[in-house]
């Protein structure tokens, strides 16, 4: 139960008006924090829909249908969030990739509607582009690029001989149902639809449409007609080869073999640079790729950089920036302007230049003086030797690692007078390591990162003492060594595990010396876990 106060209009006459604005204790007014007393302040009419407290729905205003996010946290049945799908494709040109992948890449909110970033990826050729969905009342409704519209892609209720309209480009179909049915692999039953144009063209989208997993040609028509031109994508894909999510195969047709086409989306990658401290030692810069958000409407990455500062008395210092790469640039967000501007242009030539904003300094301008390519591990890698006219950030920027000096530039960052970062040694994808500069013993740097031995359990922290955690990085399963409290409060056996946010996500009890605790629903990143006064840092992979 809370507490809630009704505010109404109180006119001269000594009458009110209806109770439209409620004081909720603990959550706040129902018109926003900045509209309380008057719903169209700001030109808008702001409606607090729901109030959460650590992901449990505490109160939603019940003159609307739903929340924005749902209360429970679990994305809508279309395209959830891990959500792959693998199609064998014809090429009319003759180049044949195997198989055209789809995958669901983070959510946004567009026109007021939560929807999944859908990729789609030619798996040889590697082009990618980008579709946006969002579910309701079991319809699933696409973004018309051309029209900046939302239009039906499909309605998994409709019955035989109803239909809907598809609008694509500058075009609308109307698909017809002329059949349903259902199809079970592996104890799963879907309800499936035979559907076809209404029109000239039935050949253009005719098939199955398999409820919660799409189309079996695509899950975007491929191939269309609109004012007389036929277009298509350079590729025609033929048949849904499986449908994975979360790991777990959830359908799979025909004689094709899903093993060999699934794609593990890659670990997340991690930087090691040195630093040269001022007393002439050299400690480390780590950085790592710790989840992903949306800024801007962009599907962005969060690196966590941490600098280990032993000589100014710092074990770390630990900041956070976010980057995206579209059409060959990687962009990175600028905290004092709340703009992205380009660290990186991956495609440009000798001569081409481009301009980096750094905080609210003048641009950095780079130039590219000469491409090079090098080879490691039988990779090859796109070199560019860039300047720039102060010499801040000049050195070399490997193709889709980065600058080999420092990844951001420092010299004008907040921390540039307090670090030196002088050169990348390592970078690693999970536990690949795929590039390394020189002789340098890339392993012993984990190592005293991470404050691990191989196969063994980490140092403690400093503090209690109460708490060891192994292995470190940790796959799934963390292993704990405590001494237990003298105690008979069940409340002070908790421990909690928090992110970098400080967000608790997981706790429990520790009831033995020696005991187990399952993490591996959470992401991979890096975590604190606190018990009888002590925390310690671990990394999960």
């Amino acid at each position: 139960m809370r507490r809630q106060l009704g505010l109404a209009m109180y006119f001269d006459d000594g009458t009110t008006g209806e109770v439209e604005e409620y004081w909720i204790e603990g959550v706040g007014s129902t018109y926003g924090f900045l509209n309380s007393g008057y719903e169209g302040w700001v030109g808008a009419f702001v409606h607090l829909l729901c109030y959460h407290e650590n992901g449990d729905l505490v109160w939603d205003n019940e003159a609307f249908d739903e929340c924005v996010m749902n209360s429970d946290g679990v994305p809508a049945s279309f395209a959830p969030q891990e959500a792959e799908w693998y199609f064998d494709v014809f090429d009319p040109w003759g180049t044949h990739p195997e198989y055209q992948r789809f995958y669901v890449d983070g959510d946004t909110i567009i026109q007021g509607h939560q929807c999944s970033i859908i990729i789609q990826r030619f798996v040889e050729t590697e082009h990618d582009g980008e579709e946006y969905v969002y579910e309701e009342d079991n319809k699933v409704y696409w973004l018309n690029p051309t029209t900046n519209a939302f239009s039906t892609l499909y309605d998994f209720d409709a019955e035989a001989g109803e239909s809907w309209y598809y609008e694509v480009g500058e075009c609308s179909h109307l698909v017809i149902v002329d059949s349903v049915g259902s199809v079970t692999w592996n104890g799963h039953t879907y309800r499936t639809q035979w559907v076809r144009f209404n029109d000239d063209l039935p050949t253009y989208y005719s098939g199955k449409i398999i409820e919660g997993i799409g189309y079996e040609k695509g899950l975007f028509p491929s191939v269309y007609v609109c004012n007389g031109w036929e277009i298509f994508d350079a590729s025609e894909i033929e048949y849904l080869r499986c449908y994975v999510n979360d790991g777990e195969m959830l359908y799979h047709e025909g004689g094709y073999d899903c093993e060999q086409t699934t794609v593990t989306p890659p670990s997340h990658p991690e930087w090691y640079y040195e630093i040269l401290n001022d007393d002439g030692t050299i400690t480390y810069q780590y950085m790592y790729q710790a989840g992903d958000t949306i800024i801007n409407d962009e599907p962005t990455h969060i690196l966590v950089r941490i600098n280990t500062l032993y000589d100014k008395g710092l074990r770390d210092e630990v900041t956070h920036e976010y980057v995206f790469e579209l059409n060959g640039k990687l962009y990175w967000w600028n905290k004092r302007t709340h703009s992205f501007t380009v660290l990186y242009d991956y495609e440009a030539e000798v001569g081409d230049s481009w301009n980096i904003m750094v905080g609210i300094e003048p641009p950095l301008t780079m130039t590219v003086d000469a491409v090079d390519f090098v080879e490691y591990e039988g990779r090859t890698y796109r070199v560019m030797h860039v300047s720039d006219p102060d010499d801040l950030f000049s050195g070399n920027i490997v193709c889709g690692i980065g600058h080999l000096t420092s990844f951001f530039p420092e010299r004008l960052m907040g921390d540039g007078e307090r670090t030196r970062v002088d050169g990348l040694r390592c970078y690693w994808v999970g536990e690949e390591l795929v590039f390394k500069i020189g002789d340098e013993d890339c392993d012993a740097i984990i190592s005293e990162i991470h404050n691990v031995e191989e196969d063994g359990p980490s140092t403690p922290s400093t503090g209690s003492g109460a708490l060891v955690v192994y292995p470190n990085p940790a796959n799934g399963i963390l292993n704990v060594s405590v001494r237990l409290p003298q105690c008979d409060s069940p409340a002070d056996q908790t421990y909690r595990i928090t992110n970098l946010m400080g967000q608790t996500l997981l706790t429990g009890q520790i009831t033995a010396e020696n005991q187990q605790i399952d993490v591996s629903n959470l992401p991979e990143g890096m975590y604190f876990i606190t018990f009888a006064g002590d925390t310690q840092k671990f990394v999960l992979r």
